[in-house]
């Protein structure tokens, strides 16, 4: 090649230039060597120190140069070629890596990346031998090859076959079985999370059957342990945690969704159905509550509420984070920096990331969480006992609503003498028949058999009805306005708009007299409304803003929240003088719908007058009879029933009772009641009466009626003498309010108050009465309301015959009419009430947890321009998956159920495979491929491939069976070989990736503490259930929180919460559980695959002094007494030592800890305060069989073996 020719340039960029130099040529011989593989040997080369500039991602591309890409890096460039396959000295890559001028070298020594000569030696041969390309390992649908025959014959299984035949390659042997002590310890670990029990160890032992040691398998996969173990794993790679994570990292009401991951790792689904649900339960058709449960792991990640955060910004936050978990856990695929540009090692476009971002941008969810523990869209999930109780509760209360509802025929006659009287006699409203009726908008009106009128067709966004109508001149003060509801409207309601909501900005009205020819006389006076009432007002939206004369603002007006409420609304607007002269008047009225809400008009109206404004007072009775809804009562100071008297010997006002209080000193007494079970609701114009009989003998001093509201005594109202201390003597306020003189004597006498007056205003609700008197004989009967705003609300439905109401309003008038004349109607009516309370409390127990919802409209998703999410670009993107993976079925829904169906397809290249690796990292400690979390070109090359691909295809094969997997791999005796490393394992397989010996390594953070504590027998399995608060330093939480957060403060748990498994402690993630941590424990902020395993002196350090292992250590010395308490110190010792590591000691193991405990029982004998302070750590009794210096002594040994390395290690 000519010196200085340059290798690829830009326009005024000259990017790569060749050396002076030749590389060095390939030496004779090199042609026997073993044939390069790209995928093994070349491409983490290239993609280490190459592909950021020569990859996939465009953007950072230089040159145009691409080698990840054989047509890219073969392609001529005028006459040269980066690669020449098969001819070194004309690839320029070779020129290029073997140059020693700085300028030229490659890779660039500004980018602190270089080759070492084997690294160059290696592309250098392989494009000797053709410089073959191959499709990246991983993204190739896995296929089932034959297991290799080792030359020793054939293995016990086709795994074994592949392993063995790798180690015979690095001239590596295979280990002896593993002692049955050490095979249960290791499969207990691995199945359950917890050692063996003794009695456990001693059965397999002495089972010498030949399939002893699968049936140990088959009862440790049907252990309950089984799921909190493994569906443990599975919450790191879910990022499940019991806070939001973010700014207050308030609580989250999560663990339902925990603990649906434990009962499905129990009930062992065929895994590709356990994703569906994972990824779109709440997608799959006719699902159910617990698949909707299940995809809360869509839900899990961080989110926030903190003020001021931008909406947009935290959507693609959250986005982002589930695309990414999804590439991290089903993938096994860093897709996180392709968020900004395209990847710079693996073929994801930006374009294609935000295509499977799209999957997960169209969730229901608001952005803010709202600091709330339930975060809609949420589900409730009973428990059976809950879900049995709420069932029963919904019978009864089924049952009681039947009651009420059903026909009683003495009841209805009644009812329908009394309608008939009321017409007759009360109806004081007099529909108005209009002359003229007018819509500015120009609707259609027509006039329906009740009088009124129905507005239809042109609907314009404001509008004005203008009635005109005759009637008696200096009779009316009153004008009711019925909006109604219509089976043309929009929404079912009373309005015209889409949300059936009306606002009516204004009411206008005037009269004019008329002659004999109905001709005006003079001009017309507008009509003043002083007042006005509604039987309904939208908050903000009074109806008093109807009659202000402003007509202008257009936020202003009376709503009736008929997008909630669809029923009748009606209004009255109250003039202080009738309204025009004597003899006939025109009336004009307009019902102004101006507001900015559009289209909010009545859609059916009807207008009435009347003389006055409301009907004459009747009275409600509230307290009557010793039955009575009277809740808590009291007699004078005490607690307790009251003094009930019959008619036969006294005066008797209402029923069959009164009560009787006589006083024989002059001094404060009576009678209240508390909580009441039906409170009273004070409406507009009530008035608080008592019925009272005072003695002529006996005359009382002063009465005083008091009433109970908000907590709060400081309502009352007396007649008579300034007596009763209640309130301040002498003063005229709501809390002593004086009334006037002392009611006649010897008769019957209704004490009245208005409620405003003694300060209960419209709305007040009272749940207690108090009958009090000074001094003297006094009978009180019945009490309650007299007012007019019960049938205020009945007279529109009372005016209305029978025949023309509809169902819901001739039921809501039969319950208005039972509960004032049936007593057992409104016993029902308390039941009901009470059902419905019960039901309340119990839906308030009930747990709720996150859970995915799609929207029905796709959210629009955009290319983000270096992923900030205020920088969308480019046409919207559909749904879609990378390019170089199988191509999304057209006949599948774009949606997360369609991605889930897609990934779970049999011959997917990565789902089996992640997954298998994945299991096989958890029971050998390290994945076929190291880096679980990354398969693409920055992850290490499989240990086995062919392996890796037949476990994949067996996965697959055979149901997608967890637990089959799993028990096929313990099966082998690669699992079952001893883990006795040599020199020549050290050097040739010192990560044991070769699996040259049994898996040996540390236990994970959550193992080290159940095992203490299965350990010490303080073990609580409880499964399931809200996280607990075991020990944990003071300070931890507030340290991190704001002041504000409820998960400011940790509140240790008490009893039995103590001593749960770790999978059930409460995560807190800005602070996740220390002495979790400390052993590499993630803090669930992202999803994780992998821990790390680090072994540091703040391990060793928690160990010896943490409060929850010392109680540990005192609790196992207390266990070993109660349970070997006749044994001699040697015997104990050997219990110990074979319940922490499952085999017996040697000589000189049992040697060592003796002494240990000899030299502790002289320490503790001398230093007696040292062991009871020692004895009092921890929350759990210390128990009081052994001697406190001898049971110190003990609990120190019992430390000593719960720190051993044999302990604390699988192995």
């Amino acid at each position: 090649m000519p010196k200085g020719v340059p290798f690829l340039f830009f326009p005024a960029l000259t990017l790569l230039w060749l050396t002076s130099s030749n590389p060095t040529v390939a030496e004779e011989g090199e042609e026997a060597l073993a044939p390069i593989s790209y995928n093994q040997q070349i491409r983490p080369i290239l993609s280490n120190n190459c592909f950021p500039c020569h990859g996939p991602d465009s953007a950072a591309r230089k040159a145009g140069l691409r080698l990840d890409n054989a047509e890219d890096a073969y392609r001529d460039r005028d006459g040269f070629a980066a690669i020449a396959p098969g001819n070194s000295s004309d690839s320029l890559l070779v020129e290029r890596i073997f140059a020693e001028d700085s300028n030229d070298i490659m890779p660039p020594p500004k980018t602190h990346k270089s080759l070492d000569d084997t690294e160059r030696a290696t592309i250098r041969l392989w494009i000797e031998q053709g410089a073959q390309y191959e499709p990246h390992w991983a993204w190739v649908t896995p296929k089932r090859s034959t297991p290799p025959l080792p030359s020793t014959g054939a293995t016990a299984t086709a795994v074994d076959g592949f392993i063995r035949a790798r180690l015979e390659q690095e001239s590596l042997t295979w280990k002896p079985r593993a002692s049955r002590e050490a095979l249960i310890r290791r499969a207990t670990f691995d199945l359950t999370g917890l050692p063996p029990t003794l009695s456990e160890v001693d059965s397999f032992l002495e089972d010498q059957e030949p399939d002893s040691w699968q049936r140990v398998l088959d009862r440790l996969l049907d252990s309950p342990r089984f799921g909190e173990h493994w569906g443990r794993m599975w919450l790191d790679a879910a990022r499940y945690a019991d806070t939001h994570g973010l700014h207050l990292d308030n609580y989250r009401e999560m663990w339902p969704y925990r603990d649906r991951v434990i009962e499905l790792f129990n009930e062992n689904p065929p895994y590709d159905q356990f994703l569906l649900g994972q990824l779109a339960g709440d997608l799959i058709p006719d699902g159910d509550l617990d698949d909707q449960v299940s995809s809360g792991f869509v839900r899990a990640h961080p989110t926030t509420s903190e003020g001021g955060a931008i909406k947009d910004e935290y959507r693609m936050i959250y986005s982002v984070d589930r695309t990414n978990t999804f590439g991290t856990v089903f993938l096994g695929m860093t897709l996180g920096c392709a968020q900004c540009h395209d990847h710079k090692f693996d073929p994801v476009t930006q374009k294609e990331y935000y295509g499977l971002y799209s999957f997960f941008n169209n969730t229901t969810e608001a952005e803010m969480d709202g600091n709330a523990k339930a975060h809609a869209p949420v589900v409730k999930v009973p428990t059976m006992e809950q879900s049995s109780m709420l069932g029963q509760l919904t019978e009864e209360l089924k049952t009681a609503i039947e009651r009420r509802d059903a026909p009683n025929e003495e009841m209805d006659t009644a009812q329908a003498n009394f309608e008939a009287d009321w017409r007759e006699q009360s109806n004081r409203w007099l529909v108005m028949t209009p002359e003229s009726l007018t819509s500015t908008g120009g609707s259609t009106i027509e006039a329906l058999p009740d009088l009124s009128h129905l507005f239809t067709g042109a609907n314009p966004a404001t509008d004005t009805y203008t009635f005109t109508a005759l009637i008696d001149g200096a009779t009316h003060r009153a004008i009711r306005l019925e909006g109604l509801v219509d089976p043309s409207m929009p929404a079912n309601g009373p309005g015209r708009s889409s949300n059936s909501n009306v606002v009516l900005s204004e009411i206008e009205a005037q009269v004019v007299s008329v002659d004999g020819d109905l001709n005006p006389i003079g001009e017309p006076t507008p009509i003043l409304f002083s007042s006005a009432w509604a039987d309904h007002e939208q908050p903000k939206f009074p109806v008093s803003a109807a009659i202000d004369g402003d007509q202008t603002s257009p936020d202003k007006g009376w709503a009736v929240s008929g997008f909630d409420l669809k029923e009748n609304r009606t209004a009255i607007f109250t003039s202080d003088q009738p309204v025009g002269l004597e003899g006939t008047v025109r009336v004009t009225v307009k019902l102004l719908f101006h507001s900015q809400f559009a289209n909010h008009a009545f859609g059916r109206v009807r207008l009435s007058v009347a003389p006055d404004p409301h009907p004459a007072a009747q009275e409600t009775r509230w307290v009557d009879e010793a039955d009575g809804p009277l809740g808590e009562t009291h007699l004078d100071a005490s607690l307790g029933p009251w003094n009930w008297v019959d008619s036969k010997d006294h005066p008797v006002h209402s029923g069959q009772q009164s009560r009787l209080q006589q006083v024989e000193t002059d001094r404060i007494y009576q009678h209240y009641f508390l909580k009441a079970t039906q409170p009273l609701e004070v409406k507009e114009g009530d008035r608080l009466h008592a019925w009272v009989w005072i003695d002529e003998a006996t005359p009382t001093q002063t009465v005083m009626v008091q009433f109970h509201s908000n907590n709060s005594w400081e309502h009352r109202a007396f007649w008579g003498e300034d007596r009763i201390s209640f309130g301040p003597i002498g003063e005229d306020v709501v809390a002593h309010r004086p009334m006037g003189d002392l009611p006649a004597l010897g008769q019957w006498v209704r004490l009245e108050v208005s409620a405003d007056h003694v300060g209960l205003p419209k709305g007040s609700v009272i749940d207690g009465m108090a009958f009090a008197q000074f001094g003297g004989k006094a009978y009180w009967d019945d009490a309650g309301i007299l007012g007019y705003a019960d049938l205020l609300q009945m007279e529109p439905l009372l005016s209305v015959p029978s025949e023309q109401r509809s169902e819901q309003e001739t039921m809501r008038l039969r319950k208005w009419y039972r509960q004032r004349h049936s007593p057992d109607y409104v016993q029902v009516l308390q039941q009901i009430d009470q059902l419905g309370k019960d039901q309340g409390s119990l839906e308030n127990e009930i747990p709720t947890t996150l859970v995915a919802s799609e929207r029905m409209q796709r959210r629009e998703t955009r290319l983000l321009n270096r992923g900030q999410y205020d920088d969308p670009v480019g046409d919207p993107i559909e749904p879609g998956i990378p390019e170089f993976l199988p191509p999304f079925p057209d006949d599948t829904p774009k949606n997360r159920l369609g991605l889930a169906r897609w990934l779970t397809d049999p011959d997917h290249p990565l789902l089996a495979r992640v997954t298998v690796n994945r299991i096989w990292q958890s029971l050998f400690g390290t994945g076929l491929v190291k880096t679980t979390e990354d398969f693409g070109s920055q992850g290490e090359w499989p240990s086995h491939p062919e392996l890796l691909d037949w476990l994949a295809r067996e996965f697959v094969d055979t149901g997608w069976d967890l637990k089959k997997t799993i028990r096929m791999l313990m099966l082998t005796d690669s699992y079952c070989q001893q883990s006795i490393i040599t020199a020549l394992d050290l050097e040739k397989d010192p990560e044991n990736r070769l699996l040259s010996r049994g898996p040996r390594f540390r236990l994970e953070a959550e193992m080290i503490r159940d095992q203490a504590l299965f350990l010490s027998g303080l073990l609580v399995e409880k499964m399931g259930g809200p996280g607990v608060k075991p020990y944990q330093p003071e300070g931890l939480w507030k340290a991190v929180g704001y002041s504000d957060s409820n998960t400011v403060r940790f509140s240790k748990d008490s009893g039995d919460a103590l001593y749960r498994r770790s999978i059930y402690t409460f995560w807190k993630r800005t602070s996740p559980p220390p002495f979790l941590a400390i052993f590499d424990a993630p803090n669930r902020e992202t999803c994780v695959v992998r821990r790390e395993r680090t072994n540091t002196p703040m391990q060793a350090l928690l160990l010896l002094n943490d409060i929850q292992y010392v109680e540990c250590s005192r609790q196992m010395a207390s266990r070993i007494h109660r349970e070997a308490g006749e044994q001699d110190d040697e015997q104990k010792l050997n219990s110990l030592w074979r319940m922490a590591t499952g085999r017996k000691p040697t000589e000189m193991e049992l040697e060592e800890i003796h002494s240990f405990l000899i030299e502790m029982r002289q320490h503790y004998l001398v230093h007696t305060e040292d062991a009871l302070q020692l004895l009092m750590v921890g929350d759990s009794p210390s128990g009081d069989q052994i001697e406190p210096s001898e049971h110190a002594a003990w609990a120190m040994v019992c430390s000593l073996i719960l720190n051993l390395d044999e302990v604390v290690t699988k192995g």
